[in-house]
């Protein structure tokens, strides 16, 4: 089995350094890296897609779609990884999201702690089993999911360490791994165990 891991086109908020709502389009750029990925696949075989039904991963999604002539499932479990609704319009370095992420890291080891509406590790590690979980229950071979930076991460996380990860393991990878818009990360099974063939590939965008 293989799975493509796609990252959403880029948005005017990735540019400004802005956290995002689900609403957020494609900026003109991010539409134009979309179509140049979904080119990529003319080429790739593939037998299902997955998508997160946020804006910016459905319109990458629809020209992939075009592609591959493969319907897209749109499915919540690939959606990003939900901050705290206050963040939303402010700047990754704002010192109002400062002080939340002091109280977030302080409580990262308790799995019943949320600020607010946010996500915590544990919920995130549980999202990525269900997801992992379908992938693995699917009779497909190649298999595409679209989705965003931080959630890929938590998915590459779960698989790598297992039930051996922590809060601090995935805080680790998380600032050290970096992902274009619209980079390619592809998963292989064999057998019963998964490698990492290829990190964001974004060659595409030249």
């Amino acid at each position: 089995m293989r799975i493509y891991l796609v990252r959403h086109g880029e948005t005017e908020y990735n540019v400004k350094g802005l956290y995002m709502s689900s609403d957020i389009p494609l900026s003109e750029i991010g539409f134009k890296q979309a179509q140049i990925l979904a080119n990529r696949f003319k080429n790739i075989k593939v037998e299902k897609v997955f998508s997160s039904p946020y804006e910016r991963t459905k319109q990458t999604a629809k020209l992939i779609e075009e592609v591959v002539n493969v319907a897209v499932e749109y499915d919540d479990d690939l959606k990003e990884i939900v901050r705290p609704s206050e963040f939303i319009g402010k700047h990754l370095t704002d010192p109002q999201v400062a002080n939340v992420k002091k109280i977030l890291k302080e409580n990262t080891n308790n799995p019943d702690f949320h600020y607010s509406d946010e996500e915590n590790f544990f919920d995130l590690v549980k999202r990525a089993k269900r997801i992992i979980q379908k992938i693995k229950d699917l009779s497909y071979e190649d298999i595409l999911l679209i989705t965003h930076e931080g959630f890929m991460k938590v998915i590459i996380a779960t698989l790598m360490f297992g039930e051996e990860l922590n809060s601090e393991m995935f805080d680790k990878l998380y600032f050290f791994f970096s992902i274009k818009n619209t980079g390619i990360t592809v998963l292989e099974k064999r057998p019963d165990e998964w490698k990492l063939i290829t990190w964001n590939d974004h060659a595409h965008l030249g």
